[in-house]
This record gives structure tokens, C-alpha cells and sequence, in this order.
């Protein structure tokens, strides 16, 4: 009997299921992965079985390794198997000029198949990734949107960085730091198990507080420097940024703020 072939029935010749399925097979009846094919969907499907062990894994020591080995697998990937836009909160910057894309921020600017939940020393591996070979084009992360009148920019981008910094400190593990120094003002947000945001709640207005003691004021653009990811260093500088963008809705010209992270200003 075959290596590849199952037990033949009474009165069957060995080996003649495997004929069977070859004959199909050159009928067209039966269709056959190229060799490109099978590499690009097992590499899917590697990613998406470490998205399962992570979401699994409940030690934070345990996850560290399984984090790194998703987001070189993902930064290795090549455009057929994984873009970082996959990875929700993450849009490619020229889709902010997008009116489909800017209309959708009105309801919920996380798009994505992926879920978000790498830790910031691994997610700026994404976040530095081209877009392309030879483009302008660079991959944001999202921290925020909304309908606002164009002197709010800086008010839009504080609280993008707000965002920012809650999100990440977030994802350490108890006890530890996000120290990084924001417009060369020194900060650091210790980590916490909070979600969902709002103005009025104890972390934010700690934080708010914080803030100001540093002298980080409102701004339109901060670059941060010198970032420690808990007991990780942040390899490339980041920049928090807030544009103003238009586009029409219903024949009417509309304006949206929008504040992002990217590793490239």
C-alpha cells in the first residue's frame, strides 16, 4: 500500500484512490495549489495561529517571545501574505484622503481584520514597514477623530496623545513604565488594567495632571524620544500628529481631525 494511499476496500487495487484523485486532478475537477499558493496561506495561517496562542496565554513572561515571533513574522511578510493595515488602528496615510475612509471615522476608525494587540517596542516594527518599494506612503496608527472646528487641532492632538500613552501603558506588564520624553519634557505612565477612555475618568485627569506638571502643553505635533517600553527600548523616535482633512458628505463640505502616531514625521 501506498505511503499517501488509505486501506484499499475488499477488492480494490491498492494504490487506486490515489489514481482516482491524480486522474480528477488533471481533469481540472479537483483544484491544486501552485507552490506560491500553499507558501502564502501557510504563512497566514502561522500568523493567525499565534494570534490564537497569545490570546491563550495568560503569563505575561510566556507572552513576550510569542509577541516577538508574530511581529517578525508579520514585518518579514511580504504584500500577498500580511500588510500592517491589516492590524486594526492602522491605515495606510494616504487613505487619509480617502472620503469613504474619513466618512467611516465618523462611526469607528478601527478597521482591520487583525486584532491590535502587540506592545509598543514590537508594533513600531509594523509601523516602520514600507509601504511600498520607492513610496512616500507610510503606515499610522490611529488615536483619534473628530468633527471639529480647524482651531481645535492642538486640543484634538493632546488628547490623541492622551490616548497614546494610556493604550500602551496599558499593555505592560504590573508595575512597570512607559518613560519616554515628549518634546524633550521627560514623562512616565505606569502601567494599569483601565479600557475605554473618557475625560472624566481618575486615569485620564492623573494623567492630564501630569502632563502639565511636565509643561506638555497642546500641540499639533510632539515627537517623543528616549522610549522605554517597560523593560524594552523603543528603537526609532515617534511623532503624534493631528491633521485637518475634508471631504464631502451628502454634497456638503465637511471638516475632521484626525491625530495619529507614525514613526516618520
Amino acid at each position: 500500500m501506498g505511503k499517501f494511499s488509505r486501506r484499499p476496500y475488499e477488492g480494490q487495487r491498492p494504490g487506486a484512490d490515489v489514481a482516482k484523485r491524480n486522474k480528477e486532478r488533471m481533469r481540472g475537477r479537483i483544484r491544486v495549489k501552485s507552490p506560491q499558493e500553499f507558501a502564502i496561506s501557510e504563512r497566514k495561517r502561522r500568523l493567525s495561529d499565534l494570534e490564537q496562542e497569545i490570546s491563550r496565554e495568560r503569563d505575561p513572561q510566556k507572552r513576550e517571545p510569542l509577541y516577538k515571533k508574530y511581529a517578525n513574522l508579520a514585518a518579514s511578510c511580504p504584500p500577498e501574505v500580511f500588510t500592517p493595515d491589516e492590524i486594526k488602528g492602522i491605515e495606510r496615510h494616504s487613505s487619509l484622503s480617502d472620503g469613504d475612509i474619513l466618512r467611516s471615522f465618523q462611526k469607528n476608525y478601527f478597521q482591520g481584520s487583525r486584532p491590535d494587540f502587540l506592545p509598543l517596542h514590537h508594533l513600531v516594527k509594523l509601523l516602520s514597514k514600507p509601504v511600498s518599494p520607492n513610496s512616500d506612503d507610510r503606515f499610522v496608527y490611529l488615536l483619534g477623530s473628530i468633527s471639529a472646528a480647524p482651531d481645535e487641532i492642538y486640543l484634538r492632538n493632546i488628547k490623541g496623545l492622551e490616548y497614546f500613552l494610556l493604550t500602551f501603558a496599558g499593555r505592560m506588564s504590573t508595575g512597570h513604565y512607559l518613560d519616554l520624553e515628549a518634546d524633550r519634557r521627560r514623562v512616565q505612565i505606569q502601567s494599569h488594567n483601565e479600557e475605554g477612555f473618557q475625560d472624566r475618568d481618575v486615569i485620564v485627569t492623573q494623567l492630564r495632571s501630569q502632563l502639565h506638571t511636565a509643561r506638555i502643553n497642546q500641540s499639533d505635533h510632539y515627537t517623543l524620544r528616549r522610549i522605554k517600553d517597560g523593560n524594552h527600548r523603543v528603537s526609532v523616535p515617534l511623532h503624534i500628529i493631528a491633521e485637518q482633512r475634508r471631504y464631502v458628505d451628502d454634497g456638503s463640505s465637511q471638516v475632521i481631525m484626525v491625530s495619529y502616531a507614525t514613526t516618520r514625521a
